[in-house]
C-alpha cells in the first residue's frame, strides 16, 4: 500500500489529489478550494463499467469520471475517486481552467511521482 498526494492551485487556493493505491486498486479523493467537500463519486471496475453519484447541486462528476476513467485505462486496476473542489462565483471559464489544473495534477500523479506499470500493477520507483 502507497499514499501520496499531489497538489495544484488556482486563484491562490489549494487542490489536492490525496492518492491510495492498494494492491489491486486506486483510490483518490481530489479536493479543494473555498469549500473542500464531496460533491461526486466516481468507480471503474476491471471490466471499464463506470459508476457515478453526483450530489444534488454539485457539477464535480465531470472530474471524477475523467480521473476514474484514465486511470484505470492507464493501470488496469479498479479506481474510485472522490471530487469536491468549490470556488464561489465561477464562471464557465474559470471550470475550464480549474479542469486543467486538475488535469495536470493527473499527469503528475502518473509520472512525477514516480508511479511505474509492472505488469498489471502500479508500484512506486525507490
Amino acid at each position: 500500500m502507497k499514499t501520496f498526494a499531489c497538489n495544484g492551485e488556482w486563484r491562490g487556493r489549494r487542490i489536492t489529489a490525496s492518492v491510495l493505491v492498494l494492491d489491486q486498486g486506486i483510490r483518490v479523493d481530489l479536493y479543494g478550494g473555498d469549500l473542500p467537500h464531496i460533491g461526486a463519486v466516481s468507480a471503474v471496475s476491471c471490466d471499464k463499467r463506470l459508476e457515478t453519484i453526483l450530489f444534488p447541486g454539485h457539477r464535480e462528476a465531470v472530474l471524477s469520471e475523467s480521473w476514474a476513467t484514465s486511470l484505470n485505462r492507464q493501470t488496469g486496476m479498479p479506481v474510485a475517486v472522490t471530487a469536491g473542489i468549490h470556488y464561489d462565483g465561477v464562471t464557465r471559464e474559470d471550470i475550464e481552467e480549474i479542469v486543467k489544473v486538475t488535469e495536470e495534477m493527473r499527469r503528475q500523479v502518473m509520472e512525477k511521482q514516480f508511479l511505474k506499470q509492472d505488469g498489471r500493477h502500479m508500484t512506486k520507483v525507490q
